[in-house]
């Protein structure tokens, strides 16, 4: 069947009815907005008014278009923003006027902002088990500040929140406002209700894992009171077993039962066996720019008893700015969710890795070994581990022209390693943190008592440090030390456990690995020890584009007691990303200061994920 406009001539008007509401045209289309003016608010200046507004002004350079559903969402805006900070009789009207001789308009704005109301008083009434102090610490609202509407919900949460924590999940709160001109009172009127108490635990979702296995992740059980942070908590430790995609835990009552309510935990398995190949780009502290290639199989429950086992082969490039195999390894690895009955998850692994030539190294190292790791969460931000290593490593190809340190550890050795690591982590997202830190303390003893060939010690720390300011900027700070020592019979510290620095994830500007001692051939060996600082100060600039300015500075001393802080390297530049979902790609280019805090000439990082 065909079909002719010929004979449906109205559909013509309907059409471009439709073309207007989609693509937003109206009475004002094609007319450019040459300029904003403010009138009334003597409160905000017009900046702060601007920043709310969809409407722009014109520049010598763009033209902005006007459009009348824009202008009326700002009006919303304005009049909302006023609300929130306490004008509840501002009113909000423009005015649109041509400009005489061109298709453009001024935009008016007239703001009455009316008299200002604060909270003069906030009362709790109802609150029998928990007092002022406890109560008033998660308030939103407090005497002194402008009256926001739009707090009251969230104080009515917390206040729930804080009787959940006691034993209390069923207490409720309202607010009552009395506003009268510049002074409001606030009351909240809360109903308590009775303490609960957990019956039965009930399960949901389980195939192959066994309701042990979820109880013992469980910080409340029958009998217990409620407590909304054990609810938070269980839920954490059962998502951490690994064992899950979907964890959740909740009270199941029925109505007009009186027995206490039961506990229903909700789960959804992951699949237990699995077989994997996947790539991820990445960096460490020696390269800019890495990518690992991983086959995979393993089995997330063994026997139905949580025990994990994989196997797994890596290799790892470097890419982009150079191409060559860094490093791959064989490994196999057994895992225990608890030992002894305690919650301190264990590993067990043996491993492979064949000696690689590599462009910036003078030799190859080979190792083959076993080691056996204990960790403890304590708390939610809070890990310790515990680990002891058994490692043989042959250094080989070494020429005989480079230092002594290296000749000294070339050849075979056995090392017997027992490591201490801690770290606290409250970044609020560790792919792009916008505030909170993260520290970590690590000391690694080899040989001595242990026994073995090589024989020093070595630990390391470094904090960093996030901080929100204004304009969706971000200071990000970092200090890390590091220092390592060879005792007893050795006379050295094999040179693929020393510290190495330059690059995109230490001091940029300077080739990587390229600070500290060479070798004659100028092959970096490492030092023994390191002092690193980096500031940089990021931000948003376009939807997931983003840029920083940093600042770096750095060096590896051979011996860490003869180090000056005149030997230190510092560098500066601008660095351009690109968030991602897993994480952003940054292009960096560094220039290096001299002694005479001259800039040199620099260098280009291309990377994936910050600095730090």
């Amino acid at each position: 069947m065909k079909c002719s406009l010929r004979n449906h001539t109205w559909l013509v008007p309907v059409l471009l009815g439709l073309l207007v509401l989609v693509t937003g045209v109206d009475q004002a289309a094609g007319q450019t907005v040459k300029k904003i003016q403010l009138e009334g608010n003597q409160t905000y200046s017009d900046g702060q008014i601007k920043k709310l507004m969809k409407t722009r002004e014109s520049s010598w350079y763009k033209k902005r278009p006007f459009y009348r559903y824009n202008l009326e969402k700002d009006l919303v805006n304005i009049k909302a923003f006023y609300h929130k900070n306490g004008f509840f009789d501002c009113a909000v009207t423009a005015e649109e006027i041509p400009v005489e001789g061109s298709n453009s308009l001024v935009v008016k704005i007239s703001i009455h902002e009316g008299p200002r109301t604060f909270v003069e008083k906030v009362l709790l009434q109802g609150n029998e088990r928990l007092n002022w102090e406890h109560l008033s610490r998660g308030l939103t609202i407090r005497a002194g500040q402008p009256l926001d509407l739009s707090l009251l919900q969230t104080d009515i949460r917390n206040i729930a929140d804080k009787y959940g924590d006691v034993g209390y999940p069923y207490a409720r709160a309202t607010a009552e406002v009395h506003r009268e001109s510049t002074a409001a009172l606030v009351t909240f009127q809360i109903e308590e209700g009775a303490p609960v108490y957990i019956g039965h635990i009930r399960y949901q979702g389980l195939r192959e894992v066994r309701k042990n296995m979820v109880r013992r992740e469980l910080t409340i059980g029958p009998g217990d009171l409620y407590n909304r942070e054990a609810f938070l908590d269980s839920r954490q430790r059962i998502y951490s077993t690994g064992l899950f995609t979907y964890a959740n835990i909740h009270l199941q009552r029925t109505a007009g039962d009186s027995l206490p309510p039961d506990l229903r935990v909700v789960v959804q398995e992951k699949p237990m066996r699995w077989v994997g190949l996947s790539t991820e780009a990445g960096q460490d502290e020696e390269y800019d720019m890495t990518a690992d290639l991983t086959a995979e199989w393993g089995h997330r429950n063994l026997l139905h008893t949580g025990r994990k086992f994989s196997l797994q082969a890596t290799a790892t490039f470097r890419i982009i700015t150079e191409w060559e195999n860094l490093k791959e390894r064989l490994e196999l690895t057994y895992g225990e969710p608890w030992i002894l009955g305690w919650r301190m998850p264990a590993r067990i692994s043996l491993y492979y890795e064949p000696g690689l030539k590599s462009k910036g190294r003078s030799y190859e190292v080979q190792r083959w070994g076993g080691k056996f790791t204990v960790s403890r969460e304590l708390g939610q931000l809070t890990k310790v581990w515990l680990a002891l290593e058994y490692e043989n490593v042959d250094i080989f190809g070494v020429h005989a022209e480079v230092e002594d340190v290296l000749l000294e550890a070339s050849g075979e050795s056995i090392r017997h390693r027992l490591s201490l690591s801690w770290e606290r982590d409250s970044r609020d997202n560790i792919f792009e943190p916008t505030r909170g830190s993260l520290t970590r303390v690590s000391a690694d003893l080899v040989g001595g008592p242990l026994g073995g060939d090589d024989n020093y010690v070595k630990a390391g720390g470094s904090w960093n440090r996030y901080k929100a300011l204004f304009r969706a900027a971000v200071l990000a700070s970092r200090i890390k030390l590091g220092w390592a020592e060879e005792y007893a019979e050795s006379s050295e510290v094999p040179p693929d456990v020393r510290f190495y620095a330059g690059g995109a994830s230490t001091v940029r500007g300077f080739v990587e690995r390229s600070l500290g001692p060479m070798d004659p051939a100028g092959n970096p060996f490492g030092g023994k020890g390191l002092v690193l600082f980096n500031l940089e100060l990021r931000r948003s600039l376009w939807r997931s584009l983003g840029g920083d300015l940093f600042f770096d500075v750095g060096n590896v001393w051979e011996d860490p007691r003869r180090a000056t802080w005149k030997q230190l390297n510092a560098s500066t530049g601008l660095e351009l990303w690109y968030s991602t979902p897993v994480g952003p790609i940054r292009l960096a280019y560094g220039v290096y200061f001299t002694e005479d805090i001259k800039l040199q000439g620099g260098r280009w990082h291309l990377a994936i994920l910050f600095a730090f």
